[in-house]
């Protein structure tokens, strides 16, 4: 399919996503489950939350709170023949996808070519950091496993080189190419095998860091370059948490070492629910604590999920609406901390 006829084409004849035009469909890794923790919060804290974020609901929010097993997909591979990739978009015979907000119509050259190879993109990680770091990256191993060349899309996050460097990931970025044969994984389980190449990663990152500092408690400030989400008084309460001993980093004005030299010894974390904690969940200590500050309105803990593979305890509180943001209690805050501290004791 051509990259420009692509969105007429699939009005004309419905759509048809880059996986459905599969020669080939392989389980690379079963499906398993696994048991999870209980969230740490006070009493009646989820019943706050109004809304979750826009890719999940509060029925399954609710689930993931609680202790128990949870179910994990298998990893998936799908052979898809004759592929094209301009910009963001993944094109085969009456079949495209697209990645990211960058689809890219405009056909560049040179157009390099692969026989072979693995697609490392999507699964969110084109419109969220955190996805590119927990997610995406985590399948580049998986092609070295397969003998396979990783390939990605151009570069769009900041951080993006500095993590592949910490990481030791040599994948080749792509802006137009030709594949013979390209396959598309959906690696959204954390299977036992996910959770092997997680847990290796994070053991090569926590390898890289210099000497990291004993015993910290971080605030994470999320910055500017993230979705928005308006903490009101995050200053009020950055200014009560760092007479209490805490330390506040900014990811965006630092260099991915020096983001996981800060945490590789940290003891406690804090930040607003969003791809900042993705930094946390790459480099801190196992048995640290992680807090998440819940916007009411787009409840989200997956990073609880991630977070007990790598042995963390994690809390959560939810703040209150603030016309455009939203902003907390700081008694409500540090009731929550002395939870989660008496709960790692």
């Amino acid at each position: 399919m051509l990259p420009l006829a692509a969105p007429i084409l699939a009005r004309l004849r419905g759509y048809r996503p880059i996986e459905a035009a599969a020669s080939q469909t392989v389980e690379l890794a079963p499906a398993d489950r696994a048991e999870t923790s209980e969230a740490i919060a006070l009493p009646g804290e989820f019943e706050r939350a109004t809304g979750a974020m826009e890719t999940t609901n509060m029925a399954e929010q609710r689930r993931l709170i609680g202790a128990g097993m949870l179910d994990h997909g298998a990893t998936i591979g799908r052979l898809v023949e004759n592929v094209t990739i301009v910009g963001a978009g993944l094109y085969a015979s009456r079949a495209y996808s697209t990645f990211g907000p960058r689809p890219g119509m405009r056909v560049s050259s040179p157009c390099a070519h692969f026989d072979e190879a693995q697609f490392c993109g999507g699964q969110g990680g084109e419109f969220y950091f955190g996805h590119w770091l927990c997610d995406n990256l985590a399948t580049e191993p998986l092609a070295a496993m397969r003998g396979l060349s990783a390939v990605t899309l151009r570069p769009r996050w900041m951080h993006e080189a500095g993590y592949r460097a910490l990481f030791q990931l040599r994948a080749t970025e792509v802006a137009h190419a030709r594949f013979d044969r390209l396959w598309v994984i959906d690696d959204r389980g954390y299977n036992e095998a996910r959770v092997a190449r997680f847990r290796a990663m994070r053991t090569t990152l926590r390898a890289a860091v210099g000497d990291p500092r004993p015993n910290t408690r971080l605030y994470i400030a999320r910055g500017t370059t993230g979705a928005k989400r308006a903490l009101t008084n995050e200053p009020a309460l950055i200014e009560t948490l760092v007479a209490r001993g805490f330390a506040v980093i900014e990811p965006e004005h630092m260099t991915p070492p020096a983001i996981a030299t800060a945490l590789a010894a940290a003891e406690l974390v804090i930040s607003i629910e969003g791809s900042a904690l993705c930094h946390a969940l790459m480099a801190l200590p196992a048995g640290a604590r992680m807090l998440t500050i819940q916007p009411p309105t787009r409840f989200n803990i997956f990073n609880k999920i991630i977070g007990d593979f790598a042995g963390l305890r994690t809390g959560y509180v939810v703040a209150d609406p603030d016309g455009d943001g939203f902003r907390l209690d700081p008694d409500r805050l540090f009731r929550t901390i002395d939870l989660l501290d008496r709960a790692a004791a």
